[in-house]
């Protein structure tokens, strides 16, 4: 699971950010301003954090219970509903803001 959370954030953030890099320029071909960087990388990890906050849930819930990715899931769902799946969905998109904005 770490290696698919690890993974798969990196890779939303990179297509996210380059989308809305993209979209920012209108397709032309120019470096972006301070604000415009700063704006694409902020919105490029909001937009992969609940991603990443779910990933994130199922990677710990694996370490203390053991099992699978889709039994750790199931234990999640049959324990709490499918509500539990958003928890920490806000801390976890705030943190991705800021380290992609960081890191742009």
């Amino acid at each position: 699971m770490s290696a698919v959370n690890m993974g798969g954030v990196t890779g939303l953030q990179f297509v996210f950010s380059g989308w809305l890099k993209k979209l920012a320029t209108g397709g032309t071909s120019r470096r972006l301003t301070s604000s415009e960087e700063i704006a694409t990388g902020f919105m490029g990890g909001a937009m992969s954090g609940p991603a990443c906050s779910l990933w994130e849930l199922v990677m710990i819930q694996q370490q203390v219970n053991g099992g699978g990715i889709m039994e750790a899931t199931g234990r999640m769902l049959k324990q709490g509903g499918t509500s539990v799946l958003a928890r920490g969905s806000l801390v976890c998109t705030h943190f991705s803001t800021l380290l992609i904005t960081r890191t742009c």
